[in-house]
């Protein structure tokens, strides 16, 4: 929690992104998953990549393409830059806000998660922690 806490996160917005982060890597695999791959890469992202195995939201298995992070700090300054600037992250948003922004959509239309159990099986994390 010392790479969230260094970004001046409060326990709710590291509660919140730690349950997203356990969900999507796997709670055995997290700190492996989260040094190496993380959000799925675009023409924007300048930095190293790494190509993977994913699941479209029907569950269908899919080539995709990673950013990769050298050290967690870089993962979690990239991960909260990312949620700022596309889906209104704001530290203070309790669960269900802050998953609503994911799922719901960002300004473009454009969803994080698209799976339709993708909140309660975040929310299963959540109360975990």
């Amino acid at each position: 929690t010392d790479a969230y806490r260094s970004l001046g996160l409060n326990n709710n917005a590291i509660k919140n992104l730690i349950a997203k982060n356990a969900l999507e890597s796997g709670w055995e695999n997290m700190l492996r998953v989260i040094l190496t791959t993380k959000y799925n890469h675009n023409k924007y992202w300048k930095g190293k990549t790494v190509k993977g195995k994913d699941n479209d939201a029907d569950g269908k298995q899919i080539d995709q393409v990673y950013r990769a992070y050298s050290t967690l700090a870089d993962f979690v300054k990239d991960e909260k830059q990312f949620l700022e600037d596309n889906y209104d992250f704001n530290p203070n948003d309790d669960f269900d806000t802050f998953m609503n922004k994911l799922q719901g959509g960002n300004r473009s239309g454009r969803r994080y998660a698209t799976a339709t159990d993708y909140i309660d099986r975040v929310r299963r994390v959540y109360n975990g922690l």
